[in-house]
């Protein structure tokens, strides 16, 4: 470059420099003019530390004799270090190109390339993906045994996300295993006191309990162990091992650390409280020199108040460390904001003021009274309270379209939510409101409705003999089988197995020479596709399955919805990276993965949805607004257990006090306090307005449940207006449905009609009627049209149960005893009978087989008087044909009239009566055997008593817990019956 274009940027970046640091305040000044030494900024949020560190850049390149090659800044985010370095370009000119900012992942992945003799076998590595990593840890447990405290073959209990999970956690912080062998005794010997030093009972319940968590550690480690072993036998590696790895290398090469803390003279970290214990030894290293004696030119930019990224491993103990470490640290405060109104500042302040672990309350001189540099005046923070979660959200609708009114633009507005799965629920709310939005929070690829239609063909694909997944796949509406046609298949096949012979759905649609044209073409093209799968690679199946069946529209169609259109591609260049990583993926290798997808809660296969709009409101989670602004904020569903008060969501405690050395008080309340770090983000992301919503009820699967309000708000106290909202001004619902329900044409009516003159409603039909939003939906395939579908494991389990006890019930009806042996003998042979994979055949022939004996040991003290057994019942009550079957009748006394019914219950025990009610489903079954009793006309004896006997699971004895019916009951039932039924007599599957 020229010696004068050179000079003219100098003055160009010079007067830039000069017209930037007249606009800072003292604070910010202060922080840009010390560049010596280690020096710590405290920001609160809008108080300009992106500023600060660019501007602080530049100066250390105007003051001193550096070259930009000699800066390094490292940011938290792919997006900070995008910000940070068009901050530096804006300031400095082309010389920000040559400042290193980067995260501190990209940091060392850059180390591991420029020094590939150092890192050799590293970089012949492959990195391992989540699904492998997942699979690697399963084994790892399945080889403990099945008496292991981690193993459970049911997916819906299965714990290896939960200890992955904490594989991850010791990796960030750069624990090892056998960092945590030393612990394992300390815990034992703890665990024989209580926390205030008292010796223990060691033959007590709760001990044992405690001394499971003991071996539950233990197993960890050794699957810790395993997992290290086998990424390094199969020559793989982890995101974690990046930032390990790099920190090894500069152990060992002194070379390497002394070239790096000769070319990086200045360090800059920003969101300093978002590090990880591996992420922050490995700035201590390039911060402690070996052979002079002095302090690091450091500057860390971080606020406590805003660490909410503690599940990635962030300490904000990270603060504290580096004062110690440091005790000459320049410290400074930035709290003017210049984002916020001082009203949303002081309620925002207020709730975070509740934390105790603050700098604020730990460090003297820290003083963090946020104050409002350029927003002046402006009103309180609203707390809005509505009826429930449908007429919240029309509310939200509503202040967001007045805020419009007011000359807001939309994309100036967010609602920034607790949970991924509320973003969807208010978009589909303001999308029928005529609000657009932009929903920039992940989705879930595999909850997308289309690509979970693809997934179900591309299963009865891969298994068409399999009756459930041919069905299910059949009626997807690509196919555009009639409902009524399908309902008459379903029935016929149902009659030519139980009449004729065993086949499958498969089968009996080759044999049956009749079929609608829709069915039988459907049926062809999945034993075309199924047919193809040896000759033709998966993402060329893929492909074809996505546009030749319908699910993708055609090229010349002349309307086609782009979120239909752009879920189906993500899962398309899924599939196509997937093959591409690794080249023997099969269908059923995807399927297996498309699994595990669906079945760990902690798994999401991510995507972006396509943006409709420029000008749309930001729908957002608290964790995506971080670093984010809008005039105009509503936060909504501020109740407790949504906001704050949360689960852990992990099942594996390990004792964090000893591996990580948090204090036990601390360790007790950090969920909240993290969950109210995130509260105070969310709520200081609003310049102008901020809102907070509140559900007075709120749907929680089938039911219907009281909210408590965040104890959030009560923080906020006075600094938060109270809103209730009198009837004339409660919105009016905003009726969305994400699936539509099928369109009943007059075949169809006509169709049902026919099933439901012979149609008697159980409590089994009842409970999926009511099972929330989809409920009426499933009711009308699983019992109308009758879908086949395939029976769950724990369901396998539970028939073989419920058949070996039968048996007994029937010996014991005829006076004969049955022994416990005889009992289990009963239960491993009706278990065998079930369709199971043999390892979880092998687990319940084994923990079932306890259970089951367990059980019998507790109930074979003596002979009852056994009535009948699956005794069938029929009634018609207030017009509505009901029907169910009962376990067991037993008499009070020989000959009596009055009896009680029982039901058994496999899988998790209710300990009380009040659990039982609360679970609606559980308690109504009761009240309706009640009713079937009452009314059977065949029924002479009286149901006095109703009881569920809990035989137990592998941590939990049997619970026999017995309810009176009473009449108010009965009558509360009766008229929920009545109302279920005359909307299935209207045809009206929609929830009630």
């Amino acid at each position: 470059m020229p010696k004068k274009q050179n000079a003219s940027i100098r003055t160009q970046s010079t007067k830039a420099f000069d017209e930037r640091f007249a606009g800072l305040n003292e604070g910010q000044k202060r922080a840009v003019e010390t560049i010596e030494g280690p020096v710590m900024v405290v920001a609160g949020p809008g108080t300009g530390k992106t500023e600060v560190l660019a501007m602080r850049t530049a100066n250390i390149l105007r003051r001193t004799q550096m070259r930009p090659t000699n800066i390094l800044c490292l940011t938290f985010s792919t997006s900070g270090a995008k910000a940070m370095r068009e901050r530096l370009r804006q300031i400095i000119g082309p010389d920000a190109y040559g400042v290193t900012v980067s995260t501190v992942h990209s940091f060392c992945n850059d180390l591991i390339q420029q020094y590939p003799h150092v890192f050799v076998n590293f970089r012949a590595l492959e990195q391992v993906s989540t699904i492998e990593q997942l699979q690697i840890v399963r084994r790892a447990i399945k080889e403990l045994g099945q008496r292991s405290e981690l193993y459970t073959p049911v997916a819906e209990h299965d714990r290896a996300a939960d200890v992955l999970d904490r594989i991850t956690q010791m990796k960030k912080e750069g624990i090892n295993p056998d960092d945590l062998v030393k612990h394992v005794e300390v815990y034992a010997e703890e665990l024989k006191k209580t926390p205030t030093g008292r010796e223990r009972d060691l033959s007590s319940k709760a001990y044992k309990d405690d001394l499971k968590k003991v071996q539950q550690f233990r197993e960890f480690i050794a699957v810790y162990r395993a997992y290290i072993g086998e990424l390094a036998a199969t020559h793989r590696y982890d995101f974690d091992d990046m930032v390990l790895i790099a920190l090894q290398a500069l152990k060992e090469h002194e070379w390497l650390l002394e070239s790096l803390q000769v070319r990086y003279q200045y360090i800059l970290v920003d969101e300093f409280q978002d590090l990880n214990g591996a992420q922050n030894r490995l700035l201590d290293l390039l911060t402690t020199y070996a052979y002079v004696q002095q302090d690091p030119n450091i500057f860390v930019v971080g606020d406590d108040d805003q660490a909410i990224f503690r599940f990635q491993g962030a300490n904000i103990g990270n603060m504290q460390s580096f004062l110690e470490r440091f005790p000459k640290t320049a410290v400074m405060t930035l709290v003017t904001n210049y984002r916020s109104t001082q009203p949303i500042l002081d309620a925002a302040s207020a709730v975070i003021a509740a934390n105790e672990e603050r700098l604020a309350k730990v460090i003297k001189g820290i003083e963090k009274k946020l104050v409002a540099g350029r927003q002046k005046g402006g009103v309180k923070p609203q707390f809005i309270r509505y009826p429930d979660t449908s007429t919240e959200y029309a509310g939200i609708a509503g202040m967001l379209q007045n805020g419009k009114k007011e000359g807001i633009p939309w994309k100036e507005m967010a609602v920034i939510c607790r949970r991924n799965e509320e973003v969807l629920e208010i978009a589909d709310t303001l999308t029928a409101a005529g609000v657009p939005t932009v929903v920039a929070a992940k989705q879930d690829l595999i909850q997308h409705p289309q690509v979970l239609h693809a997934v179900a063909l591309l299963r009865a694909i891969h298994e068409q003999e399999n009756s459930s997944l041919l069905a299910g796949a059949l009626a997807l509406p690509c196919f555009q089988c009639h409902p009524a046609e399908l309902g008459r298949l379903f029935m016929d096949f149902r009659t030519f197995k139980r009449t004729k012979e065993k086949v499958s759905l498969h089968e009996y649609l080759l044999k049956e020479p009749s079929l609608p044209a829709s069915i039988r073409k459907a049926h062809e093209f999945i034993m075309k596709m199924h047919q193809g799968i040896p000759s033709v690679t998966l993402t060329a199946l893929v492909a074809d399955v996505l546009t030749h069946s319908g699910l993708l529209p055609p090229t010349e169609a002349k309307q086609a919805d782009p979120r239909i259109i752009a879920g189906l591609h993500a899962f398309y260049e899924y599939v196509k990276s997937r093959c591409s990583e690794v080249k023997t993926t099969s269908l059923a290798s995807l399927l297996s993965d498309i699994d595990q997808y669906m079945n760990e809660k902690k798994l999401r296969l991510e995507y972006d949805l396509p943006h409709l709009t420029q000008d749309g409101v930001q729908l957002m989670t608290g964790h995506g607004a971080k670093g984010l602004e809008f005039d105009l904020v509503i936060v909504p569903d501020v109740r407790y257990r949504n906001w704050g008060n949360r689960n852990s969501g992990n099942s594996l405690a390990l004792p964090d006090h000893l591996i990580i050395g948090i204090d036990r008080e601390v360790e007790k309340r950090a969920g909240q306090e993290d969950e109210r770090r995130l509260f105070f983000v969310a709520m200081t992301r609003a310049r102008r307005s901020l809102s907070l919503t509140f559900p007075e009820t709120y749907r929680s699967g089938a039911q219907m449940r009281d909210a408590q309000v965040s104890s959030f708000v009560a923080e906020a106290g006075d600094h938060v207006d109270e809103v209730t909202l009198s009837q004339d001004q409660l919105p009016t619902p905003i009726e969305t449905l994400r699936t539509p329900p099928l369109v009943i044409d007059s075949a169809f009516r006509a169709f049902l009609q026919e099933r439901l003159e012979e149609y008697e409603l159980s409590v089994t039909a009842l409970n999926v009627f009511l099972d929330g939003e989809t409920g009426p939906q499933k009711f009308l395939w699983e019992q109308l049209l009758q879908m086949p579908s395939e029976k769950k494991p724990a369901m396998a389990f539970g028939t073989a149960v419920h058949a070996a006890l039968e048996e007994r019930n029937v010996a014991w009806q005829q006076g004969e005893a049955f022994s416990v042996d005889a009992l289990v003998d009963a239960f491993q042979n009706h278990l065998k009978r079930e369709i199971l994979t043999r390892e979880k055949l092998e687990h319940y022939q084994l923990i079932g087989g306890d259970i089951v004996r367990r059980y019998g040991e507790q109930t074979s003290s003596g002979i009852p008087l056994v009535l009948s057994t699956e005794r069938t019942f029929h009634a018609l009550v207030d017009d509505v044909p009901i029907k169910g079957k009962v376990d067991r009748i037993d008499l009070f006394e020989p000959n009596g009239r009055e009896c009680r019914i029982l039901d058994y219950k496999t899988g998790q025990t209710k300990k009380t009566e009040d659990a039982v009610r609360k679970k609606e489903d559980l308690f109504r079954q009761l009240t309706f055997y009640k009713i079937l009793c009452d009314a059977d006309p065949k029924f002479i004896h009286e149901a006095k008593r109703f009881t569920l006997d809990f035989i137990g699971n592998e941590d939990e004895a049997r619970r026999e817990i017995s309810f009176e019916i009473t009449q108010q009951e009965v009558q509360e039932l009766k008229t929920l019956i009545k109302k279920v039924w005359t909307k299935i007599t209207a045809l009206d599957f929609t929830p009630l």
